[in-house]
């Protein structure tokens, strides 16, 4: 008896399986997974893509912040070069005024 139940619930799984994987519901699932696998690998090359940008990105920082380093200094020595310059127009104002 015991074994005729094994076998009966044996051959019923093996039954249930055989509609399960044949069936156009199984199929579904299978060209789902097929979709995320590829939306995975699409992501994980796109972040791939977006980290080697964003250290090509941070190789240019110490660049910029020296190109506004030396433009600061620029600068610095302009205002110092000009400023006796406009110092002296202000005054030579002043004089014709008075």
């Amino acid at each position: 008896m015991k074994k005729s139940i094994s076998i009966t619930i044996g051959a019923s799984s093996m039954l249930v399986g055989y509609l399960f994987f044949n069936s156009n519901h199984f199929k579904e699932l299978v060209q789902i997974s097929k979709e995320k696998m590829n939306d995975a690998k699409r992501v994980q090359k796109n972040s791939k893509n977006v980290s080697k940008q964003l250290n090509q990105f941070k190789k240019t920082i110490p660049t910029a912040k020296k190109a506004l380093n030396d433009f600061q200094t620029e600068l610095n020595d302009f205002q110092f070069k000009i400023k006796p310059k406009i110092n002296k127009i202000n005054h030579t104002l002043e004089n014709m005024k008075n």
